[in-house]
Formats: C-alpha cells, structure tokens, sequence
C-alpha cells in the first residue's frame, strides 16, 4: 500500500483529497476482486484545505484479493506417430501434471507463476508394437502466465507384432521314379506343412523348416541334394520371409530279379584245377538284376549288391565267377560297368 501523504500547500488553500493517492497494489501473482492487481483508495471528504483537518482514507468495503490462476489444457499430437497397421493406440498421460488416458484434457485451475509438466505416452494394442519403447514427449512450462494448451508430440512406429514365413519348393526329380517322388515338409517341428503356406507367429522371432523326400512304388533313390536356402531358420518378418526348399533327387527302378553267386571268384579252368572258379560255391551271396535270371545269367546283365542300389557286384573283369540257384551253376566273367560278359560252365 503506498500513498503521496503528506501533502503541503498554502494555509487555507482548498485540495482534492485525491491528491494524496492512496493505492494498494497485489502481492505478484495475486490480484484484487474483478481481476486488477491496484486498487484506488477513497476518503471521508472530496475536498479540504491545508491545515484545516485531518483526510481519513480507505478501500472500498468487501475489498479483497486472491491468487491469480490460469486454464491449462493438454493435447496429444499424433502427427509423429507413423502407424503401419491402421489399429487404434492408447494414451497414457501421467508423470507430471495430469493423468489420464485421452488425447486431450483439462482445463485444470494453475496458479500464476507455477510449473507445469504435461507428459504422455503411446501404448499400442493388441500384438501391435512401437518403436521407440516407450514413445513419448514431455513438456513443462516453468511459469504459467496465461491460459494456455501444452501441445506434446510423441515420435514413434507403430507395427504389427506379428510376422510370416513361408517356404517355397523346388524340385528336381529325374529317373523311371520321377512321378512317383514325395516331399514331405516340417515346420517348427510338426509335420504336414505344405510348401507355398503362409505361416505367422512373433515378429522378430525365429520360425524352423525342415524337408525330406521319398519315392513310391517299386523305385529307389539313386541320389538326392536336399538344402533350404538362403536359410532353414527365417525371422518372422512384416514382409513375408520366404525360404526355399532345393530338392535334387534321380530314380530308378528296382531290381526286382535275384541270383547267388559265389563271394569268391577264380578262373575258367577245370573244377579240380587250383584257382579255378568252379571250386568256390561254399559261401554265395544274393544279388538282383531287372531281368530274370531262373534260366541263369545272361551276357549283358547288370548284377547288384541289392535291390535298391546302382553298385554293381564286382568290376572286376579279370576273373570268373561261379553262380548257383535259380540258374545253376554256371561261370560268368564281368566287364569294368559290372555288366556279364562271358559265359562259360563248370
């Protein structure tokens, strides 16, 4: 409170008492009623002269001050959040000044001069995720001075949480057996996957294939190459991941014929002579043609070691060898192919 008293002038000269400017002005950040931070006082009498008496002043009656407060409000922007799914997001305001789960809030009553801090947070929903983790803004205004929005901006990605994989084929199947080629597939562990399916699971995480073939009917493998390429272990990713399984495999028919023949071989001379074939039919072994051999071997027969394999019983084109049943017993010379050259007998 402040006021020009006292005042002087000419004994007996008239004044305004306004000229003693009695004035009470708010505390900062206080104000009087009807919003002004000075207040003009009033007096007993308008007028007076010097020396004549005493002016009384004072405030007018129900005068009082109170703390100045301003409207706070917040926002939420959304310009910065990039969301890749379309799927509604969450907001999470709390940490500073409000709380609450909306885009926008308030107003709330500040007192002039105090802090604010608004600070908000994007929760995506579902299997959504965000990225940064946590996405959010915070902003203070260290004096409230005005009635005022706080605006903050989250930056962030929104994305599925969830991934897919696939895995294509690519088979190569040559031989008699081609047509009658089987793949089977596994997909994190589990059987029955069937290539080109699109499979889904965690971003990010790691899904497993596995491939195997097989032939049916009466062939066999010859060889196969199996690999899942560029790996048998893809990411699920937002843009499908897609491995796929090079399947190599060449048939043959099997070799439904068999004959024995002796596991020890010799040569064309008479039974008796030393080293002649004729003389090893104690230990024979089993072998398989594609052609009947009841009626014995024939020149141009391939013999194998087995029924589902391309190695010939022996390459060895220097010696003879005795057969036994179905065809009896009989000397065969094969070339350097395992193929039956000569025939001759015992």
């Amino acid at each position: 409170m402040s006021s020009n008293s006292p005042i002087s002038g000419t004994q007996g000269s008239p004044f305004s008492t306004s000229a003693f400017g009695l004035t009470a002005t708010a505390n900062t950040g206080y104000e009087f009623s009807g919003g002004a931070t000075t207040l003009g006082g009033t007096y007993n009498q308008s007028s007076s002269t010097y020396g004549s008496n005493t002016t009384t002043g004072s405030f007018p009656v129900g005068s009082s001050v109170s703390l100045i407060t301003y409207n706070v409000s917040y926002s939420v922007s959304t310009s910065n959040i990039t969301n890749n799914t379309g799927n509604s997001f969450n907001y999470v305001i709390s940490g500073g000044t409000f709380s609450g789960s909306t885009q926008s809030g308030g107003p709330i009553a500040v007192p002039s001069g105090s802090s604010v801090t608004v600070e908000a947070r994007i929760v995506p929903t579902g299997t959504d995720i965000i990225t940064p983790n946590p996405t959010q803004d915070s902003v203070t205004v260290a004096s409230v001075t005005s009635d005022q929005t706080i605006t903050v901006s989250p930056t962030g990605t929104i994305d599925s949480g969830t991934g897919s994989v696939r895995m294509d084929q690519n088979l190569v199947a040559t031989g008699p057996g081609a047509s009658s080629v089987v793949t089977a597939y596994t997909y994190n562990g589990a059987g029955g996957y069937q290539a080109g399916s699109t499979q889904t699971g965690t971003l990010g995480t790691t899904a497993n294939f596995g491939a195997s073939v097989s032939v049916t009917g009466s062939y066999f493998i010859v060889s196969s190459s199996n690999n899942i390429t560029p790996t048998s272990s893809p990411l699920y990713s937002t843009s499908t991941a897609v491995v796929t399984a090079n399947i190599t495999v060449d048939t043959a028919l099997t070799h439904s014929y068999s004959s024995t023949i002796a596991a020890t071989g010799g040569g064309n001379t008479a039974p008796g002579t030393g080293g002649s074939a004729c003389n090893y039919s104690g230990t024979q072994v089993t072998v398989y043609t594609d052609s009947s051999a009841s009626g014995g071997l024939s020149v141009g027969q391939t013999v194998y070691v087995s029924a589902t394999s391309m190695t010939p019983y022996t390459t060895n084109a220097a010696t003879w060898w005795r057969t036994g049943a179905p065809g009896g017993a009989q000397l065969v010379q094969f070339n350097s192919s395992g193929t039956v050259a000569n025939i001759s007998s015992c």
